[in-house]
């Protein structure tokens, strides 16, 4: 929908009698847009009843929501999390039958499923990267520390904006209009008539920060996400998408929003000239 949030029902509605695999992501890598019905399970259990398989990435979401419930499968990524980057892993629910669902072919390793000599040292690292994020505790300290640097980042760059004599409505918030619904790490942010590659060209060297998906970085094309969500097109040529880690401090919050206003006056003013 418009907050780039997936409903159960819209899901369940679209199975069919052929469906065999349902795949959604648990977490929006540009919004940040939470699937609930992922996160607990109810698309899952509906899967099953039906004799359909279940699979959601969880790639964004490692360590900073719960992990799903009832799942059949789902994958993760270490470097999102910790452990190194070139290492993930797929969760198979015990009882599912893969014999010939090999990825790769080969030497028999990890089950039949992926041939080839296993990178020890890196699962290693991805096993106690795991182990260290997904403790409940260690979760709900680690989202009341992202989403408060993420809230601090926002407020900063408004204030600045509007200090500056801007109006609020030249930055507009992508995603879930709940906090609660959005990845407490993730912040997705469009400016009013500019565009992102001008944002970055001057200060991409000072914040590490990405126009939309940073799987789309260095790609000139507009967001298919943000299409699905109605963003305005004068908004979403100017989309960054900005995360924060818990490694990330006070400080660098606030010297980020500060530069990245900088920016984006100096480039409304030109506009507007």
């Amino acid at each position: 929908d418009e907050e780039g949030l997936i409903h159960g029902d819209d899901v369940i509605k679209a199975l069919r009698r052929d469906t065999a695999l349902v795949s959604i992501m648990l977490a929006n890598n540009e919004s940040g847009a939470v699937c609930e019905d992922m996160a607990n399970g109810r698309i899952a259990r509906e899967c099953r009843t039906r004799g359909i398989l279940c699979h959601t990435d969880a790639a964004q979401a490692v360590g900073k929501i719960p992990p799903p419930r009832d799942m059949d499968f789902c994958t993760i990524v270490g470097h999102k999390f910790g452990a190194p980057k070139g290492i993930g892993a797929l969760y198979i629910r015990p009882g599912i039958d893969t014999t010939n669902l090999a990825l790769l072919y080969g030497g028999g390793q990890e089950g039949g499923r992926r041939g080839g000599t296993e990178n020890v040292p890196y699962i290693v690292a991805l096993g106690q990267a795991a182990a260290n994020v997904t403790k409940s505790t260690t979760i709900e300290q680690h989202a009341e520390h992202l989403s408060t640097l993420r809230d601090r980042l926002l407020a900063n760059l408004l204030n600045h904006l509007t200090a500056q004599g801007h109006s609020p409505d030249v930055i507009r918030v992508n995603g879930p209009k709940d906090p609660i619904k959005r990845l407490p790490n993730t912040l997705n942010v469009s400016f009013f008539n500019i565009k992102s590659a001008d944002i970055l060209a001057d200060i991409g060297n000072l914040v590490a920060i990405s126009a939309g998906s940073a799987c789309h970085a260095g790609v000139v094309s507009t967001s298919s996400v943000l299409q699905a969500m109605k963003v305005p097109l004068e908004y979403i040529q100017g989309t960054l998408r900005i995360s924060v880690g818990v490694q990330t401090t006070i400080s660098e919050v606030d010297e980020a929003a500060r530069i990245i206003a900088q920016k984006v006056h100096e480039l409304l003013l030109q506009v507007k000239e």
